[in-house]
């Protein structure tokens, strides 16, 4: 039988984790309002976009904006609309690399209130790109000595 392996992980051992995160981010989105779901789910969009920039350009972009628009080598998007990047109430998502040589970056919705006038509290995500991550896996060939 042959293991099929995605950045040397097992696809058992990928849908096992899939199916626990969904469990966990399921069981944590109920206890949150739902107006902090929604800025979060909008953190995870621009996180998945910042992921998917950085397979084709192979390095965080410089700003948010280049999500948008860029002429770097290697870009195909636009990863996403310039409205994405902006919440309900018209608060700009904020980005910072943590780190560039990990390939690690935070993105948050700060503390404000909405137009409704309910205070609404900051949300942020931190993050590290997939590829990263995976080759720095234990399993992961190029972690092994692979090529």
């Amino acid at each position: 039988m042959r293991i099929v392996r995605l950045f040397g992980w097992t696809l058992a051992t990928l849908a096992f984790a899939s199916i626990v995160l969904a469990v966990l981010v399921r069981r944590g989105m109920r206890e949150t309002p739902i107006s902090t779901q929604m800025r979060m789910l909008r953190l995870y969009r621009v996180s998945a976009s910042i992921q998917a920039y950085v397979l084709d350009v192979q390095e965080l972009p410089a700003s948010l904006s280049e999500l948008v628009a860029s002429n770097r080598r290697g870009w195909a998007g636009p990863y996403l609309s310039s409205e994405t990047l902006m919440d309900a109430d018209g608060i700009a998502v904020s980005y910072a690399i943590i780190d560039a040589k990990t390939c690690r970056y935070r993105v948050a919705i700060p503390e404000h209130e909405s137009r409704a006038g309910t205070p609404m509290p900051k949300v942020d995500l931190d993050d590290e790109c997939i590829a990263q991550a995976a080759s720095s896996h234990p399993d992961s060939p190029s972690s092994a000595g692979h090529p």
